[in-house]
């Protein structure tokens, strides 16, 4: 039987200089579709013509890959790494290829790291934007000879600057629900509207979309959910640090140094929306909870205040000195929960060396020289 896989990113892949004199020639060619494991996002599937890698199967094919690729597998072909086709399809942005394989089995949904990860910590409240996302998809789902043209484009317009925020399998499957409806609806405007539909899914987990995708995740979701940080005190945030740590595909990493890259990823992940809404709340809350302690999580700068103004007090040279940098570091332990015994240990192995001193009361330090110090670590990484 015949599989046609969807190929895009042409305009990130190594014919973006040569795009349009490959695809006057594209007709016809044989393609092979690779996964790319070594890659973070490991869903991925690398499209070559040739030398070049010319595309990836689109998000919302990859399923069908895996199909076609057990298929293959299961006929006797078990070290299969790759699958031939044919481009039957060229458009400026895209490739459709054919595939011959044996007869299909039971739909293949890859596993969902997410579904078995455990997060303990506070949810965030659905926005207004995500209310009337989850309304506009479900009255585009209903006939629209019953909804009646008008409306349906009204809709529409509503719809496509709110549902690129939605990175869930549900999403996608809806878009390309929605694109293949509105394709064949008898009315010519539902029709022309399909291609914007069509439009929005290709530019979904490009570069551009990405970015501007990180950039909300980064800001605007995480100056919007006051209510999230209300609930703090009910939960450990050092166990939800924890938590965090072990999310798949370094994603807890990723919110730090790539919201970009992360979000790229999250979206290849293919998972289910609650399953992303948790994910979110988990990373929101820790960002919103750095911001108001001052202290930061991530590996490359983990407690880098902390160790900082641990080496300060080692070369005071009074307790007078060293005593208002040491009480706020023990201040903010307890109250972030992050109170271990290594960190106490550390301060009070700092006390102690003062007392051992025996350096009493003096002090030979002005206090404002103390304070500008604090507040230069305060802001250092901010």
């Amino acid at each position: 039987m015949n599989v046609f896989l969807t190929i895009r990113g042409l305009t990130h892949s190594e014919i973006r200089d040569e795009r349009e004199a490959f695809l006057q020639r594209a007709m016809g060619r044989l393609i092979w579709l690779h996964p790319a494991p070594q890659l973070l996002d490991e869903q991925r599937v690398e499209a070559f013509v040739g030398a070049k890698q010319v595309g990836c199967v689109a998000s919302e094919d990859l399923n069908l890959f895996w199909q076609a690729m057990d298929a293959v597998r299961n006929s006797g072909n078990s070290d299969c790494d790759m699958l031939q086709g044919e481009i039957v399809e060229v458009e400026d942005y895209r490739l459709v290829t054919r595939i011959s394989v044996p007869m299909l089995e039971k739909p293949r949904m890859a596993a969902n790291e997410l579904e078995n990860w455990e997060y303990t910590g506070p949810m965030m409240y659905k926005t207004r934007e995500e209310v009337k996302l989850e309304f506009l998809t479900a009255r585009l789902s209903e006939d629209f000879s019953i909804l009646g043209q008008e409306e349906v484009m009204e809709m529409l317009d509503a719809l496509c600057p709110l549902i690129i925020h939605d990175l869930s399998r549900e999403a996608q499957s809806f878009r390309k629900s929605l694109q293949t409806r509105l394709a064949e609806s008898s009315c010519e405007e539902l029709r022309q509207a399909s291609e914007r539909i069509e439009e929005l899914s290709r530019r979904m987990g490009g570069e551009t979309m990405m970015n501007k995708m990180g950039e909300w995740l980064k800001h605007e979701l995480t100056a919007s959910d006051e209510a999230l940080l209300m609930s703090a005190s009910k939960s450990n945030l050092s166990h939800i640090v924890a938590e965090a740590r072990k999310l798949p595909k370094n994603l807890f990493e990723l919110w730090h140094r790539s919201p970009e890259q992360m979000a790229r990823v999250l979206y290849g992940m293919r998972a289910a929306r609650k399953d992303i809404r948790r994910v979110l709340s988990c990373l929101v809350w820790i960002e919103l909870k750095e911001r108001e302690f001052g202290v930061h999580y991530d590996d490359s700068r983990d407690w880098l205040k902390f160790d900082e103004m641990i080496e300060y007090c080692k070369q005071c040279v009074s307790w007078d000195e060293a005593r208002p940098i040491v009480n706020m570091m023990r201040s903010h332990l307890m109250k972030s929960g992050l109170h271990t015994g290594e960190k106490l240990g550390m301060i009070e192995q700092i006390e102690a060396d003062f007392k051992r001193r025996g350096s009493g009361n003096t002090f030979n330090a002005p206090v404002g020289q103390v304070l500008q110090h604090v507040d230069k670590v305060e802001t250092k990484t901010e």
